[in-house]
């Protein structure tokens, strides 16, 4: 077993290096291993002749999905199963009925649009049907070839509807929040919250001009995000928080000049000024999302979507006025960094 448990780990861990590199780094890993080990840790404690059907392969399976990928955990439960039931001898009924278990799971939770948290239990539900089906569907065909007690079949169908229900759905959305903050990982759902936050909610007021260009932007980028196989969720919450530095002087950005019908105050300005007035909003968001505490992952966004781009605008105004001679491109661009991610 011990030599089972190191290949397969190293199988997986071969997986995750080739095909799901962006969860090959220690939150998740840590994440990925903490479970894998509290499941088995269940397993290795339950009773001799308690029934199989109460272990929470469900919910370990739909944790993973949450904070990786349905696909990835699918290949993680399947290990975990092959290995637990070689450890603790599981009959094939079991194995079938987990297998079967855990591809309704991939399935349901490949389907969800991540708004709100309370869709759990709805997943919850439909994995609490399938697995009375998929049991009792196995019992019924063995019935009629041995002899076994109505009352066992009542008792894992019971197990089977409070794995799937109270625990892979009303537990696990109570500690699904405590998950994300003892790993420091941010979810779908936990990303879906931040969309209305008290932040925008100030951009808004402040500097409504901003506000609509980030939510056509974040809409546009949640688009191309599915088109491409990125991540839509992260791409269209973190466009949101992209250009929140310019509250802090929302007045010089021409998208709230139009909304309030002012002057450009800009014409009042020399085009290094202005430059250096322009390209400070991606450290001023930085800024406020530290005091909002914001994630990391959505200060990529800020600080990361222009990248080293020319302010030509002011570049050009500027070889106007000093010439060519005076003024280099370096000068006038933004200080970075490049996007690191596809969404940023």
């Amino acid at each position: 077993i011990y030599l089972m448990v190191a290949f397969f780990t190293f199988i997986f861990l071969q997986y995750e290096k080739n095909f799901e590199k962006p969860y090959y780094n220690k939150n998740y890993m840590m994440i990925m291993a903490s479970f894998t080990v509290l499941m088995a840790f269940i397993a290795a404690i339950l009773p001799t002749g308690f029934s199989p059907y109460i272990l929470p392969l469900p919910a370990y399976t739909i944790l993973l999905s949450i904070f990786t990928t349905p696909r990835n955990a699918f290949f993680a439960s399947t290990i975990l199963l092959a290995l637990l039931s070689v450890g603790m001898h599981y009959n094939t009924e079991i194995i079938v009925s987990f297998m079967l278990l855990n591809t309704v799971v991939m399935t349901a939770v490949s389907s969800l649009k991540f708004s709100k948290r309370s869709d759990l239990l709805i997943i919850s539900l439909k994995i609490s049907l399938a697995g009375i089906l998929v049991v009792g569907g196995i019992y019924f065909l063995e019935k009629y070839m041995m002899d076994i007690n109505n009352l066992m079949i009542l008792r894992d169908l019971g197990y089977i509807v409070l794995n799937c229900f109270v625990i892979s759905g009303v537990f696990l959305l109570g500690i699904l929040p405590i998950i994300e903050n003892v790993f420091g990982i941010m979810t779908p759902y936990g990303l879906a919250e931040l969309a209305d936050s008290k932040l925008l909610k100030r951009l808004l007021s402040d500097a409504p001009g901003t506000y609509n260009h980030s939510l056509i932007v974040s809409q546009l980028v949640e688009a191309a995000s599915e088109a491409i196989g990125a991540n839509p969720v992260l791409a269209r919450v973190g466009t949101m928080y992209h250009d929140i530095g310019k509250l802090l002087r929302p007045m010089f950005f021409v998208e709230n000049q139009s909304f309030y019908g002012i002057e450009n105050p800009h014409k009042t300005c020399t085009p290094r000024f202005s430059k250096m007035l322009i390209t400070a909003h991606p450290k001023d968001g930085i800024e406020l999302a530290k005091e909002y505490h914001l994630p990391q992952i959505i200060h990529n966004f800020i600080l990361q979507h222009h990248g080293t781009s020319l302010v030509s605008y002011f570049y050009n105004e500027a070889l106007k006025e000093e010439g060519a001679d005076n003024v280099k491109e370096e000068q006038f661009r933004y200080p970075g960094p490049k996007p690191n991610m596809t969404e940023t």
